[in-house]
């Protein structure tokens, strides 16, 4: 095992990395991050919250409605939209994960993400809270962004622990299966 220095663009989290392993079969850059539990958990729970951003607002209708003096379809229609716009992202935004550093992507889509759920939460209409829930929705894809930048920052090895799997087979298919 070597100690290797990480670049600011490979941390995912803002945590204190427990240790960077290097891998000479698998890697191309030589560099793994070595994910405890807890940075495990705390991300897992960030991908939960980021996706549950988009349905806050179906319990939520009936308030919506009164609040702002719509009609109930009107709101069912800014609930549909939260789930259009992460359909366009999950069509159009993703994909840039891989054409750009996804650290940096990760935190210009997280920003969008507070600043839209702040507008949200002042909406004075239902037209600013449209755009809001729009842009929700489309920044809820951080979850498709996060999972694909951990298991490029896990050893090949780790990665069924880390992803919730116990079963190494996953990890050994080549000497189980090498068709696969």
């Amino acid at each position: 095992m070597r100690k290797l220095p990480i670049p600011v663009h490979y941390l995912s989290v803002k945590l204190e990395m427990t240790e960077i392993v290097g891998n000479d079969e698998m890697d191309t850059e030589g560099q793994y991050i070595r994910f405890s539990t807890a940075k495990v958990v705390f991300l897992a729970a960030a991908v939960g919250i980021i996706v549950a951003n988009m349905f806050y607002i179906q319990p939520i209708e009936k308030t919506v409605t009164t609040a702002l003096g719509i009609s109930p379809a009107t709101t069912s229609i800014l609930a549909m939209m939260g789930q259009v716009s992460y359909a366009l992202g999950l069509l159009l935004l993703v994909p840039l994960g891989d054409l750009f550093n996804r650290y940096r992507f990760l935190q210009v889509m997280e920003m969008i993400s507070v600043l839209a759920l702040f507008l949200a939460s002042l909406a004075p209409n239902a037209v600013l809270l449209g755009i809001a829930i729009f842009l929700i929705g489309l920044t809820s894809i951080g979850g498709q962004i996060i999972i694909p930048y951990v298991a490029y920052l896990t050893p090949i090895k780790e990665q069924g622990p880390v992803f919730g799997s116990d079963d190494q087979r996953h990890a050994d298919r080549d000497s189980v299966c090498p068709e696969l």
